[in-house]
């Protein structure tokens, strides 16, 4: 009777374990639909804007042409874009959990993200009159021609650039790194004596 019950035990454990990797899989595929999805490449592209937007601001903040309470006008307003582009993406999050919705992934993912196009365009409409506008207004220049002071910004903005390139390149190279080893190498390393 024990080695019965045992026995049916191990098949549902194995059973489960088998089950879970195939939903593993299928969870791979719809993401890999998705990243390939116009919506998510939209999306990315306004993310990028933005983030640019805000890089280029904080640089006018570090030389000192916006105010403390013109950067508290703009940090509310982009904490409110934050949390307008989080709520598509909780949307999504939540939609990901429903199987019918994976199945549409796998398949069909336009059909996943249609439900999203009017959030996002909203969201960076609301973003480009509330809070990108703001940045715009304070740090316009008045004058014509390129002074001292746009100079050293634009040589600020490039340094930053650069700086922000060369991390990028880094994670990369770690991440592949961190991959390539869990996935590849760590299976061919000798082990530890004492691992024998």
């Amino acid at each position: 009777m024990r080695l019965l019950l045992l026995i049916s035990i191990l098949l549902m454990c194995s059973c489960s374990s088998n089950l879970s990797a195939q939903k593993i899989k299928n969870w791979d595929e719809g993401i890999e639909n998705l990243e390939k999805e116009d919506f998510i490449l939209e999306y990315s592209r306004i993310k990028e804007l933005i983030e640019t937007d805000v890089r280029a601001f904080k640089v006018e903040v570090k030389n000192g042409i916006v105010t403390n309470s013109d950067l508290e006008i703009v940090t509310t307003s982009f904490e409110e874009t934050k949390t307008a582009f989080d709520q598509i993406l909780d949307k999504m999050k939540y939609g990901f959990t429903m199987k019918s919705n994976r199945k549409k992934l796998k398949k069909n993912p336009e059909l996943f993200t249609e439900a999203f196009h009017s959030d996002l365009d909203e969201a960076y409409k609301s973003y480009q009159n509330n809070c990108q506008n703001k940045m715009n207004a304070m740090t316009a220049s008045f004058d014509g021609a390129f002074g001292l002071s746009e100079i050293t910004l634009i040589l600020s903005l490039a340094k930053e650039i650069y700086s922000m390139i060369n991390d990028n390149i880094e994670k990369t190279k770690k991440m592949s790194e961190e991959y390539f080893e869990l996935n590849f190498i760590s299976k061919l390393r000798l082990k530890d004596w004492d691992g024998y």
